[in-house]
């Protein structure tokens, strides 16, 4: 009680940056970062999934087989905007699989995942994106997940506090996010 919470959206970066000043208690991070001065606790797994329209070139090319990493990369991508923990992990994907993530040139970058589904499903370009943002649109028929070849990107999505964060905050907080994570999975079958 008394608690008042204040939401606030924004990447990874940007997050773990308030927590290091203390301009905020607790963040809630999809992306790595440098943990050193900071505690964090997995609140749910997430995957990154390349998407694109019904009616894009892809969803039919990738019902007959796997799309290289490459070939996705050809397509006019629609990608979270730089100290996105989406566009890191993504990034890091690439230099796993031997593809220089400097030579990455997204047709856009976004700095939300909401426009940049709107803009796949308008047949704009295709994205890398979290299962989690899309399921919806996945579960519904009105994006396609398009099957990459190589190893799946997977991420933790963890909240993250610092040493001057009240602890039963964080503690109540971290309590609630993962009964709404528990209650979100259940209703979307996940």
């Amino acid at each position: 009680e008394g608690i008042k919470i204040r939401l606030a959206v924004q990447n990874t970066a940007a997050t773990i940056e308030l927590l290091r000043r203390n301009r905020i208690a607790l963040g809630i991070v999809e992306g790595p970062f440098d943990g050193n001065t900071l505690h964090s606790e997995t609140l749910r797994a997430d995957e990154l999934v390349a998407v694109c329209a019904p009616s894009h070139p892809l969803a039919s090319f990738a019902s007959r087989r796997r799309v290289s990493v490459k070939n996705l990369l050809a397509e006019d991508l629609i990608l979270r905007e730089q100290g996105s923990g989406t566009r890191e992990v993504f990034e890091r994907h690439l230099a796993a699989s031997g593809i220089d993530p400097r030579g990455l040139h997204p047709f856009m970058e976004i700095g939300s995942n909401n426009a940049i589904k709107s803009l796949v499903l308008a047949e704009v370009g295709v994205s890398i994106i979290s299962e989690l943002a899309v399921a919806d649109e996945l579960r519904t028929g009105r994006l396609v997940r398009v099957p990459v070849a190589g190893p799946r990107i997977r991420r933790e999505i963890r909240s993250v506090w610092n040493d001057y964060a009240e602890t039963s905050f964080v503690e109540d907080f971290r309590g609630f996010c993962t009964e709404q994570i528990a209650r979100f999975a259940r209703e979307d079958g996940h």
